[in-house]
């Protein structure tokens, strides 16, 4: 995100490695430049956090969940101002404090080998309860210390 005159001075300036035309046009909706490049430049590396899909993908869970767990505070984030929008971006260290305190149903099925029905009714019989509810983050997310037992 960022605007058409952050691009435009970036390639009046020379500062891209790569900008390109579509096709025999040569009018200004005809350049292209490699977005990752624009990125990094207009708004620099962010090595403190990531975005909500990254988080995401980070720990198997569809985005949807990731948004759920964020808005619901499950989730520490921050909001940052890009290009004018709000950007909620999700601090690092989050993914290890969620990782330690939270296993989802499907990561806990997968590493046991088990079909998640199939370990939910042992968990269930067991007395161990999921910790957030599903309604609220479309996944059963139990305490890994309750899993652990």
């Amino acid at each position: 995100m960022c605007s058409q005159a952050n691009v435009v001075r970036l390639v009046v300036d020379g500062r891209l490695k790569w900008v390109g035309t579509a096709g025999r046009r040569r009018d200004y909706r005809s350049i292209r430049v490699n977005l990752r490049e624009v990125r990094l430049l207009v708004h620099g590396p962010d090595s403190e956090t990531i975005s909500s899909l990254e988080f995401a993908r980070r720990l198997g869970l569809r985005k949807q969940t990731t948004h759920a767990l964020v808005k619901h505070g499950y989730v520490e984030s921050t909001s940052i101002v890009r290009a004018g929008h709000q950007v909620t971006r999700i601090p690092i260290s989050e993914v290890k404090v969620f990782r330690r305190r939270y296993v989802s149903l499907g990561e806990l099925a997968g590493a046991r080998g088990l079909h998640s029905s199939t370990l939910k009714a042992k968990l269930d019989a067991r007395g161990v309860r999921p910790a957030l509810h599903r309604r609220e983050v479309f996944t059963y997310f139990y305490r890994r210390a309750d899993v652990r037992r």
